[in-house]
């Protein structure tokens, strides 16, 4: 798959993109499959990779950091343990904003009196003034938010294309039923992407007899060889090409006034 992807015709701008889906993805965490994160992207591959937990990322002993440093888009789902909740919590980031306090009293409140919300309207409480008003960072998910997130809720965390970086919370739903019905199957020719293999759509070299340039066939050849492509016309050369690529002069051809 490495050589495939690293065989892809034209440059990091010009290559069309290609998305590879891997679904419970520790089952081929591995030292080969860590280039997915760190090489793909430069050709044109994007990855997107499932996991059930954390733990699960640590197979190696740099998988874990290499992962979650290369993928900047991050969705997460509820039921949490609580190690994954502060980890989270702490990977989503603050937010900045004001922080400042303010007092709140009720009309007619004596010292040892007790009331209840459900018996006091909103006009009976009065607000003072704001106190220790200061810029702050908050943290964008605390832990309680991330351990109550309902079914079919995610938080996320991604960039755009300037870099800045952006989380909240999206709402998902399943894919209707007619996609799970079976589809025509699609084959694909990976030949072109296999950078001179032998294989049963390459060609094999045919035996070289020497140097016909009407006659060679460059498409036999794989890139290892070294062949020269530039093929010169001689259809009006008064010379000649013989089969040990050496020139030879045809008097015959010559009028008699040359």
């Amino acid at each position: 798959m490495q050589r495939s992807v690293m065989k892809r015709p034209g440059s990091e701008q010009s290559r069309i993109p290609h998305i590879l889906y891997i679904d419970e993805f520790p089952d081929f965490l591995c030292n080969p499959t860590l280039s997915l994160f760190t090489l793909y992207r430069k050709y044109g591959v994007g990855t997107v990779v499932t996991a059930q937990n954390l733990e699960q990322l640590n197979a190696t002993p740099t998988s874990r950091r290499t992962i979650l440093s290369n993928c900047t888009t991050k969705i997460v789902f509820g039921n949490l343990s609580p190690e994954e909740n502060e980890f989270w919590s702490n990977e989503f980031g603050d937010r900045r904003e004001w922080l400042y306090t303010r007092d709140m009293t009720m009309k007619g409140e004596k010292p040892g009196n007790q009331f209840l919300m459900g018996e006091s309207s909103v006009s009976d409480v009065s607000y003072g003034d704001f106190k220790g008003i200061k810029w702050g960072w908050k943290k964008n998910f605390e832990l309680g938010k991330l351990q109550a997130l309902k079914f079919k809720n995610c938080a996320f965390k991604y960039k755009d294309d300037k870099g800045k970086s952006f989380t909240g919370v999206a709402i998902l739903d399943f894919m209707p039923s007619k996609y799970k019905e079976p589809h025509k199957v699609k084959n694909f020719d990976f030949s072109k992407f296999q950078g001179g293999m032998i294989g049963d759509n390459v060609k094999e070299p045919k035996e070289h007899k020497g140097f016909k340039p009407k006659e060679i066939d460059f498409d036999a050849f794989s890139d290892d060889q070294d062949v020269n492509p530039i093929q010169t016309d001689v259809t009006d050369s008064s010379y000649l090409f013989n089969n040990e690529d050496a020139i030879i002069y045809d008097i015959k051809k010559k009028s008699d006034k040359e």
